[in-house]
């Protein structure tokens, strides 16, 4: 089942970091690794984290 506010964020990772390697995420309203893992890196981007992974820490 598609959750609307999961698929806001995919829409909005994908307008926003879309283009850039490892970023792009299936826009379906799921969570899951295909999700989350975009969302950390573009969140990594944004902070100027280098480089940037699917996980934090060290």
């Amino acid at each position: 089942m598609a959750d609307a506010m999961v698929l806001q964020a995919q829409e909005f990772v994908n307008a926003s970091h879309g283009s850039r390697s490892g970023m792009t995420v299936k826009e379906d309203g799921k969570t899951g690794r295909n999700t989350t893992y975009p969302l950390t890196r573009a969140l990594q981007w944004e902070l100027g984290s280098s480089p940037v992974s699917a996980y934090f820490g060290p």
